[in-house]
C-alpha cells in the first residue's frame, strides 16, 4: 500500500459543529468513544494552553454510584502512574454533571487503526514498539496498578513512540472486590486464559504480559491471536501465530503467550531483552524504524488535529517531528528478513461445496456483518469506516460506487438499505463517533441525520416510515425515512447493548443493566420495561403479537409486545449471542456451545428445545437464517445448510471467517467474512 492509499483510508479528525465547554476546557473534536464515555480533543478555554484529552462520561452513568466509584478509582490509578509512555492526568471532576477527566493529549493513532490501514510492522519497529510498551507496563506495575486491557486499541502511536492509554478496566493490586455492573467485552482476541476462565479479577501482572504479547503479534501479523468474538479461543490456549517469522522475537512472544501464567516471563526480564534491540533509544529508534507510509499517516493525523485545535500548527503545540527534529534519516525500504511479517494473505478462494457460489468480492478490511440487501443491491460496512454498495447479480460495484464512501469513523455494525430502485435507495450506517449517515445510492450524498453523544450501537432498523438507531448512552433515535427529521424518542437511562428491533407500533431495545424496554412509536412513551437475569446482546425478533428475546443467561423468552408479559420461556445450556431465525411455526436458536435448537411456537408457548445440529469444536456460530424448510448457519469459515425434515446438512461455502447472519433474498444467500469479502451462493 502506498502512503497516499494509506492516507485515504485514515479516519479524519472530525471537529465538533460547535465547541462545548466542559469544566475549564473547550471541547473541539471527538477522538473516540467507549462504553464509559467520549474522549475529546480540547484546550483550556481561558488561555488556550496545552492541548488535552478530556474523557466525558455518558450523562446517564453519572447518576450511578457504582460507576462513579469506578471512575474515581480510574482517576486515582492514573495519578499513581509516572511514565513517559503513559499520558499524565491533568485535571478531573468525578462529581461533575457529567463526570470528566483531562489527560495529556497524544497526537497519534491507535495501533489497530495504523495496522489495518497499512501492513504489519517489520522486526525493527516491533522491538522498539515492545520496548516502549514494556516501559509503560513497568511503571504501571511499579505503582501497584494492573492495566488489564492492554490491546492494540489502547496503544497510541506517534512518530516519537508508543503510549499506553485507557485505564477504565485497571485496578490496584490490593483491591479485592468486584464491581457488579456489566461491561460488554469486545476484545476477546487479547484476553488471557485466566481472565477467560475466571473473569477480570483473575487477571494479575502475568495477564498484562500475555496481552502485551498478543498486541505485538497483532502488530506483526495484522491479526489477533484469537477470534475476537468470544472467549473460547483463549480457553483453548492455542494462539494463531501465522505470519510471525522465526527467530528471537517469536520465541519471546511464545513465552508471553504461555497458558500457564506462572511460566510467562516477568516484565523486568522482557525489558532487558527488548532493550538489547533498541540501540540509541526507544523514541529515536522508533521514528527511524517506521515504514514511510506509517510515518506519513501519523504526521497527517497530527497535522489535522493541530488544525482543529488552532494555533500555529504542530510545532506551536509542541508536537515536533521526531525524524526532522533529531536529524534522523528517513527509513529506506527494508530488505526482507527472517523476522519480517509478510503482507496480509489474500482471502482464500471460495470452495464450492454442494451449493453454487455465484461470486465472492473483496470490499474492505474487517467487514461488519450482516450485509443489507434490497432492490438488487447489497450494502456493506467495515471497521475502517467504509460503506460499499454492490450489485446483487454479480458483486460488481453499483454505478457510481467504484470507490466506496468513507464516513471518517469506524463502523461497528452492519448497515440498513432502503429502496427498491436506484433513485430511491439509501444506505443508513451508524458510526462509532455517534453520527448516523444517510447516503444516496445514485448521488452518493452523505447526510448526517443523527449526531448522538455516543457511538451508534448495532445496525439501524426500519419499520413503516421510520428508521431507528440506538446510541451507546442508551438513547433511542427516530428518523423519518424520507424527510430525515429526527429526535430522541426514548432514553433508557443506562448504556445500550445495541439490541434493537421495531414494528410499526413498538420499538424494543435492551440496556447493559439487564432491562428490556418497549417503546410506543406514536408518542415515545414506555409501554413496558422488564428485567432479566442475563444481558441481551442480539436483536429481539418480533412475530405478530409477541417478541422473542435471547440473552446471556441462555433463556429464550416470549414476551407479549403490548404488555411485556412473559408468555413462555425455555432455558438452554449456554448463552445466546445471535438473533434467532423463525420460519413457519418454528424458532431456531443458536447457543454459544455451537448447538442449533428448534423450538415449536404454535403449542401455546415455546416447546422444549430440540437440538438439530452441532458446530465443530473450534467453530463459533455468528448468525442464522431460515427459508423453505432449510436453516442456514454461519459457523466459523463455513456456510452450512440444514434440511429440517431429514436432518441432513451440507456445506455450501468455505471462505474467510464468517461474520453476522446470512441474508436470503430471491433464492440467493449472501454472507460477509472477516477477511473483507462478501459472497453470494445460489440456493438449489
Amino acid at each position: 500500500m502506498t502512503a497516499a492509499e494509506s492516507l485515504d483510508r485514515l479516519p479524519a479528525v472530525k471537529a465538533l459543529p460547535e465547541p462545548i465547554d466542559q469544566g475549564p476546557y473547550r471541547l473541539l473534536a471527538v477522538l473516540g468513544s467507549g462504553s464509559f464515555g467520549t474522549v475529546y480533543a480540547a484546550r483550556h478555554f481561558a488561555d488556550r494552553g496545552e492541548p488535552v484529552a478530556v474523557k466525558v462520561a455518558w450523562p446517564a452513568l453519572s447518576d450511578s454510584p457504582e460507576f462513579l466509584a469506578r471512575f474515581r478509582e480510574e482517576i486515582g490509578l492514573i495519578r499513581r502512574v509516572n511514565s513517559p509512555f503513559v499520558p499524565k492526568l491533568l485535571d478531573a471532576n468525578p462529581d461533575g454533571a457529567p463526570a470528566w477527566m483531562a489527560t495529556q493529549l497524544i497526537p497519534g493513532l491507535p495501533l489497530d487503526v495504523v495496522i489495518r490501514n497499512s501492513v504489519p510492522m517489520l522486526d525493527d519497529a516491533l522491538w522498539h514498539l515492545g520496548a516502549g510498551m514494556l516501559e509503560a507496563l513497568q511503571a504501571i506495575h511499579a505503582a501497584g496498578v494492573l492495566h488489564r486491557d492492554l490491546r492494540p486499541r489502547n496503544v497510541v502511536l506517534t512518530s516519537a513512540g508508543p503510549w499506553v492509554v485507557d485505564f477504565s478496566l485497571a485496578r490496584s493490586v490490593e483491591i479485592a472486590h468486584r464491581f457488579s455492573s456489566y461491561r460488554p467485552r469486545s476484545a476477546y482476541g487479547y484476553m488471557s486464559p485466566e481472565e477467560a476462565n475466571g473473569g477480570l479479577m483473575a487477571a494479575h501482572e502475568p495477564a498484562d504480559v500475555y496481552t502485551f504479547g498478543a498486541t505485538l503479534v497483532f502488530a506483526a501479523t495484522g491479526r489477533p491471536v484469537f477470534d475476537e468474538s468470544s472467549a473460547a479461543g483463549a480457553l483453548e490456549a492455542n494462539p494463531n501465530l501465522l505470519g510471525l517469522g522465526r527467530g528471537e522475537l517469536r520465541e519471546v512472544l511464545e513465552r508471553c503467550l504461555r497458558p500457564d501464567s506462572e511460566k510467562r516471563p516477568p516484565v523486568a526480564e522482557l525489558q532487558e531483552t527488548f532493550a538489547g534491540h533498541v540501540g540509541s533509544g526507544i523514541r529515536d529508534g522508533f521514528a527511524a524504524a517506521l515504514r514511510d507510509d506509517v510515518a506519513e499517516s501519523l504526521r497527517h493525523f497530527r497535522d489535522g488535529l493541530a488544525r482543529v485545535l488552532g494555533g500555529g500548527g504542530p510545532a506551536e503545540l509542541g508536537w515536533g517531528d521526531a525524524r526532522s527534529h533529531r536529524g534522523l534519516p528517513a527509513r529506506a525500504p527494508a530488505a526482507t528478513t527472517a523476522m519480517a511479517a509478510p503482507p496480509a494473505p489474500a482471502p482464500p478462494a471460495p470452495l464450492l461445496m454442494d451449493g453454487c457460489v455465484r461470486w465472492t468480492r473483496k470490499v474492505g478490511a474487517w467487514v461488519c456483518g450482516p450485509v443489507a440487501v434490497s432492490g438488487g443491491n447489497i450494502a456493506v460496512t467495515s471497521l475502517d469506516g467504509v460503506v460499499a454498495v454492490l450489485r446483487a447479480a454479480d458483486g460488481s460495484p453499483a454505478p457510481g460506487w467504484r470507490e466506496p464512501v468513507q464516513v471518517g469513523a469506524p463502523l461497528h455494525a452492519g448497515p440498513l438499505l432502503l429502496g427498491q430502485s436506484d433513485a430511491t435507495t439509501r444506505v443508513f450506517a451508524g458510526a462509532a463517533d455517534g453520527w448516523l449517515h444517510e447516503i444516496g445510492l445514485v448521488s452518493r450524498w452523505d447526510r448526517v441525520v443523527v449526531q448522538a453523544g455516543a457511538g451508534i450501537e448495532g445496525p439501524p432498523v426500519a419499520a413503516g416510515e421510520w428508521v431507528w438507531a440506538v446510541s451507546g448512552d442508551g438513547r433511542v433515535y427516530r428518523v423519518h425515512a424520507h424527510a430525515g427529521e429526527n429526535r430522541v424518542l426514548y432514553d433508557m437511562d443506562a448504556a445500550a447493548t445495541g439490541a434493537l428491533c421495531a414494528t410499526e407500533d413498538v420499538v424494543v431495545s435492551a440496556d447493559a443493566d439487564g432491562w428490556v424496554h418497549a417503546i410506543s412509536v406514536p408518542d415515545g412513551e414506555r409501554k413496558w420495561r422488564e428485567p432479566i437475569d442475563g444481558i441481551v446482546l442480539c436483536a429481539p425478533l418480533p412475530a405478530g403479537k409477541v417478541v422473542y428475546i435471547c440473552a446471556t443467561d441462555g433463556v429464550v423468552r416470549e414476551f407479549g409486545l403490548s404488555d411485556g408479559r412473559v408468555r413462555s420461556q425455555v432455558a438452554l445450556e449456554a448463552a445466546v449471542h445471535v438473533t434467532p431465525a423463525r420460519a413457519g411455526s418454528r424458532l431456531y436458536v443458536a447457543s454459544c456451545d455451537g448447538v442449533v435448537h428448534a423450538l415449536q411456537t404454535d403449542t401455546g408457548g415455546l416447546s422444549r428445545p430440540d437440538p438439530i445440529w452441532q458446530a465443530g469444536q473450534y467453530e463459533e456460530i455468528t448468525g442464522l437464517a431460515a427459508s423453505r424448510g432449510r436453516v442456514y448457519v454461519a459457523a466459523g469459515h463455513r456456510l452450512v445448510e440444514l434440511d429440517v425434515a431429514t436432518g441432513a446438512d451440507r456445506d455450501l461455502l468455505s471462505v474467510g471467517g464468517l461474520i453476522g447472519a446470512p441474508v436470503i433474498d430471491a433464492g440467493d444467500c449472501y454472507v460477509a467474512s472477516l477477511d473483507g469479502s462478501v459472497s453470494c451462493v445460489r440456493l438449489l
